[in-house]
């Protein structure tokens, strides 16, 4: 049997952990809801993607239709961010849900179709796919 030193054993897992989840404070959902901007967003993200369920996931939900709706003009900060990490954006992506009412949808479409920003037109295509396998979905309360 091979004998590892302990300082290398420990400096190998202390390692694998802070290049996975950063551990979800336990206050996180209360947070979730106030992000304004993507790139608070993001870094909620990457201290608990590992957590992404329950209270935690519906107020993601809430969070990426919210600042989709209302906060447009930083569609291209996120491009920008879910170009670097394509787990991002498949977060926001599976974040535009059923939760959110019809209205935000249609807002949302409208927005991808009518008013994407050149920088950002990959990003758009992608929300214009998520919203139509929405809709071919089983139709829930929205």
């Amino acid at each position: 049997m091979k004998r590892i030193p302990v300082g290398i054993l420990v400096l190998g897992l202390s390692t694998g952990v802070m290049a996975e989840d950063l551990g979800c404070p336990p206050d996180e959902e209360a947070h979730v809801t106030a992000f304004a901007t993507w790139s608070d967003a993001y870094h909620s993200f990457k201290r608990c993607r590992e957590s992404d369920d329950g209270g935690l996931a519906e107020g993601y939900s809430e969070a990426v239709m919210r600042l989709l709706t209302t906060k447009w003009s930083q569609i291209e900060r996120l491009q920008t961010l879910t170009r670097q990490d394509r787990r991002f954006e498949a977060f926001v992506l599976r974040h535009i849900d059923e939760l959110s009412s019809q209205g935000q949808h249609d807002a949302l479409v409208a927005k991808a179709t009518k008013a994407c920003p050149p920088g950002a037109l990959p990003l758009c295509r992608a929300i214009l796919g998520r919203e139509r396998a929405l809709t071919l979905e089983p139709q829930r309360d929205r």
